[in-house]
């Protein structure tokens, strides 16, 4: 984000007079802050509470102890939400002279402000700490191997002195901003923010805390050792390649054609090469922070007098790389981790059926309503019209009180059709079943056992069409009757 010194150069801060300044260079301001910072800030966002989501919802991951991704995440949302307030609004506000806008962002600067470095800082140590585990394990000696497996095995007090520094460090910058209200002014005039007055007038806390404690230990620091031990890394992978090439070499003359490459452990290196992007984005997204910082203790005056607008400039194209390097977080675990890659297209997957089936869900609900109330009042459940067939059989018979009929229409004329349409289908498709011996006649006592056994059977189909019937006779008197009401009332 931007610095303190920014902000009481390009905001108003006229004390006698009732005047504002708005921001320098709004047009250009408009389109990379506001346009294209802020699609790039929700991406970032979108992207980085989809994997944090991913890291804590998925048994695989959470296996994996990826505890420095999962706080990297949480840091890359402090940071998109930053810059959306603190930038984007402020050349909103400024261009299109929202005051409503302008006031909530005099509110919420210090907070804001202080978050952005807060989590801005705690990045970069948990970074430190990822790569220098890296590091040690890519050095062939015993003390680095056993620092390593310190590390490896007390990563949660890392990431919490990582956040504890971060906190120590930055967080005094919320009680050197101060939003000073300007008596009998009004508008866009009656507020600026400013440096608070014991930090400015003190010149052993601006030097010694200020530069070389904060500056140093946040910026440069952690540039520089990320910078050498990523050039470390690489040249130890390009080391291991070569030695497996030698090894591959080897096996393919002793055993010949068929014999297999040497790759060595496949996750190991994958999650190798994900590090060293992640900390490649972060050291193009930071070398002009050090710069405008290294300039601002060398020469201050003449980059925010002479090259004021180089400076302006360059602090927003600043603030725009961090953002952009927490945006290619993502597109980095997914194309190096193939695990990684797998749980967030299943979390995916799960988000689009759930937003797709809300519709769904709430016609379910209906359904269930509807369900209830005719159990309640017919005493047959009618959820069989909103079932799949095979489900059907099992809720007519169980939850219909009339047997063998099904539950889709409960009206009385529709239960009546149904019944007569069944009863007359289940006479004819038992009058034209006829048992028929293959290997000889059946005798007349045969023929008469069938014949009473047919009787018998019509006889007790005809009593179970009367038992059928009656249900739906009753329930068509009932709705005549309920009809014939209605009309002499209208």
């Amino acid at each position: 984000m931007a610095n303190e010194s920014q902000y009481t150069s390009e905001f108003g801060s006229n004390e006698s007079e009732c005047g504002y300044a708005p921001q320098q260079y709004l047009e250009f301001k408009l389109f990379t802050v506001a346009i294209f910072g802020t699609t790039i800030a929700v991406t970032n966002l979108l992207e980085n509470l989809l994997l944090f989501y991913t890291f804590m919802s998925s048994q695989v991951l959470r296996g994996r102890n990826l505890i420095y991704l999962r706080c990297l995440s949480v840091c890359d949302i402090f940071v998109a939400l930053s810059y959306i307030g603190i930038m984007s609004v402020a050349v909103l506000a400024d261009y299109f002279t929202i005051l409503p806008l302008f006031i909530m962002w005099h509110s919420y600067l210090r907070v804001f402000f202080a978050i952005s470095h807060v989590t801005l800082s705690s990045s970069s140590f948990l970074l430190i700490a990822a790569t220098l585990e890296r590091y040690l394990g890519s050095v062939n000696n015993a003390k680095c191997m056993y620092l390593m497996g310190v590390m490896g095995r007390h990563r949660t007090l890392g990431v919490c002195l990582a956040f504890l520094l971060g906190g120590v460090l930055r967080g005094t910058v919320y009680w050197e901003i101060e939003v000073v209200h300007v008596p009998g002014c009004e508008g866009f005039a009656s507020m600026y923010p400013a440096l608070t007055e014991w930090p400015a007038r003190n010149p052993y806390y601006d030097a010694i805390w200020r530069f070389w404690t904060r500056k140093i230990t946040t910026t440069f620091l952690p540039f520089f050792v990320l910078a050498y031990c990523n050039a470390a890394i690489v040249i130890s992978v390009h080391r291991q390649n070569r030695h497996n090439m030698v090894k591959t070499l080897i096996r393919f003359v002793t055993v010949g054609p068929n014999a297999q490459p040497y790759q060595g452990r496949s996750s190991v290196r994958a999650a190798t090469r994900m590090l060293i992007m992640v900390v490649t984005c972060y050291l193009l997204a930071n070398v002009l922070d050090v710069i405008i910082a290294a300039w601002e203790y060398i020469d201050g005056a003449s980059l925010t007098q002479r090259y004021a607008e180089f400076y302006a400039i360059a602090a927003d194209i600043s603030s725009l790389l961090t953002v952009v390097a927490g945006a290619l977080r993502l597109p980095i675990y997914t194309a190096n981790d193939k695990s990684i890659k797998r749980e967030v297209s299943r979390v995916l997957r799960s988000l689009i059926r759930r937003l797709t089936c809300a519709r769904s869900d709430m016609q379910c609900t209906v359904n269930r309503k509807l369900n209830v109330y005719h159990k309640q009042n017919n005493g047959c459940a009618s959820s069989a019209a909103f079932q799949p067939l095979h489900e059907q059989r099992e809720d007519t018979r169980s939850t219909c009180s009339t047997p063998r009929i099904p539950c889709t229409i409960q009206t009385s004329v529709g239960t009546l059709i149904i019944a007569r349409a069944y009863a007359s289908s289940e006479s004819i498709r038992k009058d034209t079943i006829v048992p028929v011996d293959k290997d000889a006649a059946a005798s007349p006592q045969q023929l008469n056992a069938t014949s009473t056994k047919d009787r018998s059977a019509s006889d007790t189909e005809d009593g179970l069409n009367v038992r059928l019937l009656k249900p739906a006779l009753a329930r068509l008197r009932r709705d005549s009757q309920l009809l014939r009401s209605w009309e002499s009332r209208i």
